[in-house]
């Protein structure tokens, strides 16, 4: 949570709007360009959805879902699934976007552990 959601994961350092519960539901960030994206149920520590309630995110409707399978100690399978509707015809733009924004955020996650040892 700290590592991506706060932090960023690597796409710089998201701004806390509002907190949240104990644990985390309803806890409101900001990120790049005034992007504003609110965590809308949470199972600790294995699965997270979320959601993009406003700013220049070309999209209707979005919804994050990640979830977190310890296989191990030290093997864990993360799910990333993002469900959207685009404005008309800019799939491919918020597509190529997301793909890079998880790809990036998921080594940087991936760093953060390695450096944790």
């Amino acid at each position: 949570f700290q590592s991506v959601w706060v932090e960023g994961g690597g796409l710089g350092r998201a701004t806390i709007v509002e907190p949240g519960d104990e644990n985390h539901v309803g806890c409101l960030r900001k990120v790049a360009l005034g992007i504003h994206e609110k965590i809308l149920s949470a199972t600790r520590p294995t699965a997270l959805s979320y959601s993009v309630v406003s700013g220049p995110f070309p999209v209707t409707t979005h919804l994050g879902e990640v979830s977190f399978d310890q296989q191990s100690p030290n093997n864990t399978i993360v799910r990333w699934k993002c469900t959207y509707t685009t404005w008309y015809g800019l799939d491919w733009v918020v597509g190529g976007i997301i793909r890079t924004t998880f790809t990036t955020m998921l080594n940087n996650y991936v760093r953060s552990f390695a450096k944790a040892k």
